[in-house]
């Protein structure tokens, strides 16, 4: 069977995502500063699907697009396809574990460089306010909301239909193609033809429809087993928590709570 001839896998699949996002990475900084509004030195992988362990609680957390650039800046690129529970506590831990990652590599804390969760969603508006994005810095409350400048910087953006178009052209451009597909100028043409010539490779396009099969099966599963044994073979099969999560209903916590658990 020619599997090129099938139905074309798209960026809004969870693991094209992170194929696309560590194929080039010259396109990987123009879209994260595109996202950001910030133009971003050259980018590399801090390390494929890195697992970094918290050395506190011994919890992993595996980053779907990890990377930093030449000046020594975080980026962690998040694809979420489904609503996300406790979303500002993820933000919150995702920032730390990149913080703590710095740090175990021996940098002092006046030296800490800026770090970047980019939450990107594609079905729902997870905070329901109908903006495309939603920018998140820590502020003084009581003294006029002035910036607290700790380096952390955290994005979410609403790429589904289900939210008010922007002023900014590029984040437009970036929207309509997550959303439908549609290439609209350069960048999500670079974009594109990345995901085309993924497409054109039967063995990535196999592996990503085991990944999708296996799934399907997983999901059939749940309803015959109890949640947390579906979650367990999930994370022996390598699915994400999110993914694991969206499947069983399982809080991420209480997955990662299991794979400590499992790990003892």
């Amino acid at each position: 069977m020619n599997l090129r001839n099938m139905k074309k896998i798209t960026v809004r699949n969870h693991f094209a995502f992170g194929s696309v996002f560590t194929q080039d990475m010259e396109v990987t900084r123009e879209f994260i500063s595109a996202l950001i509004g910030k133009e971003i030195s050259k980018v590399t992988l801090a390390e494929k699907e890195k697992v970094i362990q918290d050395t506190s609680e011994g919890k992993g957390k595996r980053f779907d697009v990890y990377l930093k650039d030449k000046e020594g800046e975080s980026f962690d690129l998040e694809l979420q396809i489904c609503d996300e529970e406790s979303l500002e506590k993820r933000v919150r831990y995702y920032q730390s574990v990149m913080t703590m990652d710095s740090l175990l590599k021996g940098e002092k804390y006046r030296n800490l460089k800026d770090s970047y969760v980019i939450f990107i969603f594609t079905e729902k508006d997870p905070l329901k306010k109908g903006w495309t994005v939603y920018e998140i810095n820590n502020t003084i409350t009581n003294h006029d909301n002035r910036p607290f400048n700790d380096g952390m910087h955290s994005y979410i953006f609403n790429f589904s239909n289900d939210r008010v178009k922007t002023a900014d052209p590029l984040i437009e451009e970036i929207a309509q193609y997550f959303y439908n597909g549609d290439v609209r100028g350069e960048l999500t043409g670079k974009i594109d033809s990345i995901v085309n010539e993924l497409n054109e490779n039967d063995s990535w396009r196999e592996k990503v429809m085991t990944w999708e099969q296996e799934k399907e099966i997983l999901k059939d599963v749940y309803y015959e087993m109890g949640k947390a044994d579906v979650a367990l073979a999930m994370l022996r099969k390598g699915f994400d928590i999110p993914v694991i999560s969206e499947i069983t209903g399982l809080s991420q916590e209480k997955i990662i709570e299991l794979q400590k658990e499992k790990t003892e």
